[in-house]
């Protein structure tokens, strides 16, 4: 069987140990007995028995290929696009450092929006081919925004894009410089940069095609969250921090959205600093649901690529200690003062902890066992509130409509009571199996999805 995961691998290894003076082409076996070999790499749970660990690798290496991509598009254009511009419109005196559009369309000269309308278009196009030359890539006449696809702009993305063999080879080289032997098959893939590679002698048709695809996917997961991703390395080589502290009050803001489309806005309230020698950083905001209160820490660090790769006990600690130790000790603080206010009359209390990092199996038994030994040793007392990624709070919008939220937590305490070992502990896995629903969807991510490729590319039907 050769999976998405797989291929990615092989294509990136076929680039790497490939002949640059070979003739042989790769045949269709010989894809086979390479997806073979990919399936019989070692894997470290054999040496070490780490059951935690092998499940944190294998989830981060296969379960985002499950996610829904116009959905991951959205959710990067709201927090990199339109979060930013609605923050400077209505708030003159606002916390970013930076002006997201402006610099990326100085870095790569091209808008945000322009970078991804050209993906687009050359993903479409490469759902036929898997080669192409840039001087084909046209557009139907009927396309809005036809001036995006001249040749300068098409080369600008190309530029920052595609690689060519020895670059995708000097990348691997530098980024995986430290891999632990028999971690191999979960080391960064260079295609995850560079999709597209170019083409050279080595390929049969290189003077009519002077661009290859290896692997759609990648391009597809380059046109989701590539600018995301871009910013990102733009300003970490630039030795600033000022593209994390911007992204991190969007995602407060991005959250608050949500929370007020689920609760409306005259029951969500954002939880404003205390100021003061005694002062402690709170969460970040407060829902109020008659005798329910729900409080919200937002946090939008992301495991560094060592930790995913590995699920290294002390690497994990340490970032644990960033996110989960740091996020609880908010939610604590936010608890004890509405405790103390004049508001606090009796109501139940939940606490959440929502992270843009998709971390698979966190609320299951497992996991759950983990944290709690480490909670309980750095704060003398167990776990309580509930970790959800951002991905799942974005489809509780069904359940909390149809089931409430309440409900929804009354059954999570339920599960978790239950001392047997079972899978589905995670809100959304609670929520869903509550009236069995098929399919999750949000409604505001599926509209910013087809108003950008209704207003930018004139396609209605996606």
């Amino acid at each position: 069987m050769v999976t998405q995961w797989g291929l990615a691998f092989l294509c990136c290894r076929a680039i790497l140990v490939s002949n640059d003076g070979r003739s042989d082409r790769f045949q269709l076996n010989d894809l086979g007995y390479a997806s073979y070999l990919f399936n019989d790499l070692d894997e470290p749970f054999l040496e070490d028995s780490d059951v935690l660990g092998f499940f944190g690798r294998i989830s981060q290496e296969q379960f985002s290929w499950q996610n829904i991509s116009s959905y991951d598009f959205a959710r990067n254009y709201a927090l990199l696009v339109e979060m930013p511009r609605k923050i400077h419109e209505n708030y003159a005196d606002n916390e970013l450092e930076i002006n997201l559009s402006s610099v990326f369309k100085k870095i790569f000269s091209l808008s945000i929006e322009e970078y991804i309308a050209i993906a687009f278009v050359i993903f479409a196009k490469s759902t036929d081919s898997s080669a192409f030359n840039s001087q084909d890539i046209k557009v139907d006449e009927n396309i809005k925004s036809k001036e995006v696809f001249t040749e300068e702009k098409i080369s600008a993305f190309l530029e920052n894009t595609s690689a060519s063999y020895q670059e995708i080879r000097a990348l691997q080289k530098d980024i995986n410089r430290v891999t632990y032997v028999g971690y191999e098959r979960y080391e960064f893939n260079p295609l995850t940069k560079f999709p597209i590679v170019k083409s050279d002698n080595r390929y049969l048709y290189s003077r009519k095609y002077n661009f290859v695809i290896p692997h759609i996917g990648m391009l597809l997961r380059k046109m989701t969250g590539g600018v995301y991703w871009e910013l990102r390395d733009y300003f970490s080589k630039q030795k600033s921090r000022s593209f994390l502290h911007d992204f991190g009050i969007l995602f407060e803001q991005y959250v608050g959205e949500i929370l007020k489309s689920y609760f409306g806005s005259q029951n969500v309230e954002r939880l404003e600093i205390r100021k003061g020698i005694n002062s402690k950083k709170h969460a970040d905001w407060l829902v109020k649901l008659d005798r329910l209160i729900l409080i919200f820490e937002c946090k939008s660090s992301l495991m560094p690529l060592l930790t995913r790769q590995t699920f290294n006990k002390f690497s994990l600690l340490k970032w644990m200690n960033e996110v989960f130790i740091k996020g609880s000790t908010q939610l604590d603080a936010s608890e004890l003062e509405f405790r103390q206010s004049e508001r606090f009359d009796g109501q139940k209390i939940c606490k959440f902890l929502v992270t843009f990092e998709d971390l698979y199996f966190a609320e299951e038994d497992l996991f759950r066992s983990f944290w709690n030994t480490e909670i309980k040793e750095r704060k003398g007392k167990e776990k309580d509130f509930y970790h959800i990624s951002v991905r799942d709070l974005e489809l509780l919008e069904k359940p909390i409509q149809e089931i409430g939220m309440s409900e929804i937590i009354n059954k999570k305490e339920e599960v978790d009571a239950l001392n047997a070992i079972r899978d589905g502990r995670g809100i959304l896995s609670v929520a869903r199996k509550m009236k069995n629903f098929n399919q999750l969807d949000n409604e505001h991510l599926s509209i910013i999805y087809r108003k950008f490729f209704e207003s930018f590319l004139g396609l209605p039907n996606l």
